[in-house]
């Protein structure tokens, strides 16, 4: 009998053993861990509890919400002594919150806390003093960021903020690839810097330092001998360039930028001597301005400003000389021909008839007179008009879903984009079963 009550006990304290293993391998409480945690949560605290039961805090802290379980106040707040407080008001403003944790043996939390409530702040040591601006300024191009982080006991971080807010920036170098180099090489003296820049995407003076780290020069302009500045000077202005660029055996350009710099050119510059003077105002109505620039050998545009200086005008007698010959104006009877015969004919017909060689003249006459822009008068003659008759609007409704609009333009011998817009202002467009029958033909073929 004896034999059989502890063979009993022995299974039911297995058998309770064995629950508990598997609840604590399923992640479940037993009866035992929650009359511990309802008997020293309240009074010790999760940590405790989770060091005595090996379970981590987070599943205690959930396991004690579900109960409702709540820890008193006094077991985790630990009054602060004098000595706490001015220790807290002397390091916290300089040195911050974790300095002064460690000290004290509290959480950087708690000490922001208590010196929010003694209205203690913390002193921004971010600034930077003006010793230590110049110090970055002198040395940031010359020493590594890290190495100026050290001096000034600052993070590398901090260091190159700082330059960015004071416009010290390092720019990355771009390094040169073999057919970039290749193509300096090839044409450095045929391109200029600016469009071998342009074509390698690169800035004009990484070009030229590229160019003098190669040691590689241009060729050498010409100078000017004190012989051939002497001439320039005395000659400049009273012979044309031209003349001057071929004397001394030199470019127009060059002639041109070298009086500049000696500011030796003026507006109008070469000056007109006075016999130019007397040709102009002798031949201006016998000649043509072309003809005086050849014989003067001056430009076109020089000759019609000196004209106009000299107060020349340009007469019938003038405009006649031209090669092309220049439209006199209309006389009255030709006007009256224009008003009548304006909406009969053409421009080019009009033209035609009163022996004119431009269409241009006519054109202006009539939009003075109001003719232009009506719809009678075409540019090019139609063989039809664009008001489409009854008969035709009711032969589009009619076969618009038998036949397609280059058909219809056929049978009405009108374009296929007019018959287009014709269907939409009559609101056939769109229609489902035109488009149906669209597909049938496709598939057909």
């Amino acid at each position: 009998m004896a034999a059989t009550i502890q063979s009993r006990f022995f299974n039911e304290t297995y058998q309770y053993y064995c629950k508990e293993e598997k609840m604590k391998k399923q992640g479940l409480w037993s009866e035992k861990e929650i009359k511990f945690l309802r008997k020293y949560y309240p009074v010790k605290g999760g940590k405790y509890v989770a060091r005595a039961l090996g379970r981590s805090p987070h599943s205690v802290y959930n396991h004690a919400a579900k109960f409702g379980l709540k820890v008193l106040i006094s077991i985790y707040y630990r009054p602060y002594t004098p000595r706490e407080i001015i220790l807290i008001k002397k390091y916290y403003p300089a040195k911050g919150a974790s300095y002064a944790a460690k000290l004290l043996d509290r959480s950087p939390g708690a000490i922001r806390d208590k010196a929010r409530k003694l209205k203690v702040r913390r002193i921004n040591t971010t600034k930077w003093s003006i010793k230590e601006i110049e110090y970055l300024r002198k040395w940031y191009f010359k020493k590594r960021p890290l190495e100026i982080a050290k001096k000034l006991k600052r993070t590398t971080p901090a260091v190159v903020t700082q330059a960015r807010k004071l416009g010290l920036t390092k720019h990355k170098v771009k390094r040169w690839n073999k057919y970039e180099e290749l193509f300096l090489i090839n044409n450095f003296r045929k391109m200029t810097y600016k469009q071998i820049a342009k074509h390698l995407n690169r800035t004009r003076t990484s070009v030229q330092g590229k160019l003098s780290r190669m040691k590689m020069k241009k060729k050498k302009l010409r100078k000017w001998k004190p012989q051939e500045k002497r001439i320039l000077s005395r000659l400049y202005g009273k012979i044309t360039r031209a003349e001057l660029a071929s004397r001394l055996n030199r470019t127009l350009p060059s002639v041109v930028g070298y009086a500049v710099i000696q500011k030796k050119t003026k507006k109008h510059a070469p000056t007109f001597t006075e016999k130019e003077k007397k040709f102009i105002l002798k031949n201006y109505l016998k000649m043509t301005n072309r003809q005086i620039a050849q014989k003067l050998n001056r430009s076109y545009m020089a000759i019609f400003r000196m004209a106009a200086r000299l107060g020349l005008k340009a007469n019938q007698e003038k405009m006649n000389l031209r090669p092309e010959g220049f439209a006199p104006p209309f006389t009255d009877k030709e006007k009256e021909f224009i008003r009548n015969n304006y909406l009969k004919m053409t421009n080019k017909e009009i033209a035609g008839k009163l022996k004119r060689k431009s269409v241009d003249g006519i054109r202006k006459y009539a939009k003075k007179i109001g003719l232009a822009g009506k719809p009678e008068k075409r540019k090019y003659p139609r063989t039809h008009d664009y008001v489409y008759s009854e008969r035709e609007k009711n032969f589009i409704r009619n076969n618009y879903l038998k036949m397609t609009n280059k058909q219809i333009g056929l049978k009405l011998n009108r374009p296929e984009d007019g018959i287009a817009a014709m269907v939409g202002k009559l609101g056939l467009s769109g229609n489902p079963a035109r488009a149906a029958s669209w597909r049938k033909k496709a598939v057909k073929k």
